[in-house]
C-alpha cells in the first residue's frame, strides 16, 4: 500500500511526485503516455523565474532526471476508476488495484475539437494538435492555425519558421494570449491573422486542402495543406465518480490547499478550477498538494 499515490506525469505530478518522496512518504507516479505531457509539445518555456527560456521537452528531462534521485515509483498505466474501501482508498488500473491512503489527481486536459466535418476522417491526414511534432511535415507549405489563446499563437510563431505561409484563425475579435506573444505574431512577415473567422469544415478527400470558414458572417474557402487546432483543452476527469465534486466544465473543485471536499483526495495542476493554468502554476500546485497529502494520515471513513 502506497501513502500518496499521484495520477499524471505533468509538471504538477512530477512536481507533487518530488516533493512526497522528498517527505519520505512512499509513492507512486503514474502516468498512462508521456511523461510531461503536453509540456512536451510547448516549444518554448520562458516565464519560470530564475530559467531561461528552454524547450518543454527539456524541463521534462530535467524533472524526470531529479525524480531519478529520489526513491519515488514510477509506472507507465491507465487509471479508469477511483473509489474508497474503509479507510482506503482505491485506484483502478491497468496494473490492477492499488490500495493508497491519499491521492493527488493530477491528470491535466486534453486537446478540444472543432467537431466540424471533415475532422475526424483527415485526422493525421493534416489535421493535427501539434506543431512541433507535425510541423516538419509542411515545410514550405501554407497552413492554418485555429485558436487566439497562448497555444495558438505559439503554434503559429513555431509553423512560421517552417511553412512559407501561416493564418492564424481567430474566433473573436482580439487575441486571449500572452502580449508579448501576439506582439511577435503581429510582427511576423507570413502570418496572416484572420479574425473572427470560425471553421465550418475541413475540405479533402485523402488529405487536408483546404477550410471552408465564416469569416464576418460571409463564407469563403481558404487552401491550404494542413490545420492545427489549438482551441485550449478539457480536463481528463470523465472516469472520476460522481461524489468528487467538479465545475459545469469538468474541471475539479479545490482551494488553494489543493484540498477537494473529500478527504484524501487532492487537485493539482490544469485539471483544478482555477484563473491560470501554466507551469509554474502547475508545478505549485504539486508542491502544495503533496506538502499538504504528506501530512494527512489515514484519511477518515466518512466524506
Amino acid at each position: 500500500m502506497y501513502e500518496i499515490c499521484i495520477v499524471g506525469g505533468g509538471p504538477a505530478g512530477m512536481t507533487a511526485g518530488l516533493y512526497s518522496a522528498r517527505a519520505g512518504r512512499k509513492t507512486l507516479l503514474l502516468e498512462s503516455g508521456a511523461w510531461g505531457g503536453q509540456l512536451n509539445l510547448t516549444e518554448e518555456i520562458a516565464n519560470i523565474p530564475g530559467l531561461d527560456p528552454l524547450p518543454g521537452w527539456e524541463l521534462t528531462m530535467r524533472l524526470r532526471e531529479q525524480l531519478g534521485k529520489v526513491p519515488v515509483t514510477m509506472e507507465n498505466a491507465a487509471v479508469t476508476g477511483l473509489r474508497r474501501q474503509e479507510k482506503h482508498l482505491i485506484l483502478d488500473t491497468t496494473l490492477g488495484e492499488l490500495k493508497t491512503e491519499n491521492v493527488i489527481l493530477a491528470m491535466g486536459t486534453r486537446r478540444r475539437m472543432l467537431h466540424v466535418p471533415g475532422e475526424e476522417r483527415l485526422q493525421g491526414k493534416g489535421v493535427s494538435w501539434c506543431a512541433v511534432c507535425d510541423g516538419g511535415f509542411f515545410r514550405g507549405k501554407e497552413v492554418a492555425v485555429v485558436g487566439g489563446g497562448t497555444a495558438a499563437l505559439e503554434e503559429a510563431l513555431y509553423l512560421s519558421r517552417l511553412c512559407s505561409r501561416v493564418f492564424l484563425l481567430v474566433r473573436r475579435d482580439r487575441f486571449r494570449g500572452e502580449a508579448r506573444l501576439a506582439e511577435r505574431v503581429q510582427k511576423t512577415e507570413n502570418i496572416a491573422v484572420m479574425m473572427n473567422t470560425q471553421v465550418q469544415e475541413i475540405l479533402g478527400e485523402t488529405s487536408v486542402t483546404g477550410l471552408g470558414l465564416s469569416r464576418a458572417g460571409q463564407e469563403e474557402i481558404l487552401a491550404v495543406s494542413g490545420v492545427f487546432e489549438a482551441i485550449g483543452g478539457q480536463p481528463d476527469t470523465d472516469w472520476l465518480p460522481d461524489w468528487l465534486p467538479r465545475d459545469e466544465n469538468g474541471y475539479l473543485l479545490a482551494g488553494e490547499d489543493c484540498k477537494t471536499p473529500c478527504s484524501g483526495v487532492y487537485a493539482a495542476g490544469d485539471v483544478r478550477k482555477k484563473p491560470l493554468r501554466q507551469v509554474i502554476a502547475a508545478m505549485a500546485d504539486g508542491a502544495v498538494a503533496a506538502e499538504v497529502a504528506g501530512k494527512q494520515r489515514n484519511p477518515p471513513t466518512g466524506w
